[in-house]
């Protein structure tokens, strides 16, 4: 594995993949739910969700330098979903004022977030496990893992599974499963501008701690290279649970 310069570019790239993702996400829902949406504005994405307040799910990306003078029609956007939103200070593109402009607006920095990017290389998995793409006849099984793994005070069961089979029919995201006499570990890929940005990892409480993760890292490296992407990242917190 190895960390390559993080350049503007690279930056760019990779916050642009994350927002790509959540629009994703947002779409999903608004289909099958109605209850979540997305706005560009001037290029920074703007993601809310009806069914929960979590930051997650209501947060503006891929800041850049025309943001600041659209926090007054970002902000009621938010407003008229009953959601404050929160707004990720960590784009290529973000400039200066911006910092100024939402303390203006009693926002204040609460917390830091990192990321890691690689270009695709091999990791060492399991020898007595293997990985497979997530056909259509086993989204639901899928669906229902990650939900049931992932599921919360902010995030109900059904909203997840909604939301993931959804993204399952799409075509920019894939989703990869371990099988240990049943699915037990998840990991997907979202593909974009030659970045591959991963999430969604998952893993049955009764089978963490067992390397499966590590499997299906590999495989999606792998498939990342495949694609023809020279960039993978991720956001899942190292030592979350998910990634055991």
């Amino acid at each position: 594995m190895s960390f390559p310069h993080i350049t503007p570019e690279l930056a760019r790239r990779v916050e642009q993949a994350e927002a790509a993702y959540f629009a994703a996400w947002a779409n999903a829902w608004k289909s099958v739910r109605h209850t979540a949406d997305h706005q560009d504005f001037a290029g920074a994405l703007a993601v809310v969700h009806d069914e929960t307040a979590r930051s997650t799910y209501n947060r503006v990306m891929a800041i850049n330098a025309h943001t600041a003078a659209l926090l007054d029609e970002i902000i009621p956007w938010y407003a008229a979903h009953n959601r404050v939103p929160r707004f990720d200070i960590t784009p290529a593109d973000a400039p200066p004022s911006l910092l100024l402009a939402l303390a203006d607006r009693g926002y204040t920095q609460t917390r830091f977030d990192s990321a890691w990017v690689s270009l695709p290389t091999r990791d060492t998995p399991r020898s007595d496990s293997y990985c497979w793409p997530i056909e259509a006849a086993n989204f639901a099984p899928a669906a229902r893992l990650y939900a049931d793994v992932r599921a919360g005070p902010t995030e109900s069961q059904e909203m997840l599974f909604d939301g993931m089979m959804d993204l399952l029919r799409g075509e920019r995201f894939k989703l990869y499963g371990i099988w240990d006499g049943k699915l037990v570990a998840l990991g997907g890929m979202f593909v974009s501008d030659g970045v591959a940005h991963l999430a969604a990892d998952s893993t049955h409480p009764e089978h963490r701690g067992q390397g499966y993760q590590t499997t299906l890292l590999s495989a999606r490296f792998d498939q990342a290279e495949i694609l023809g992407c020279d960039v993978v990242a991720a956001n899942t917190p190292f030592g979350s649970p998910s990634l055991r």
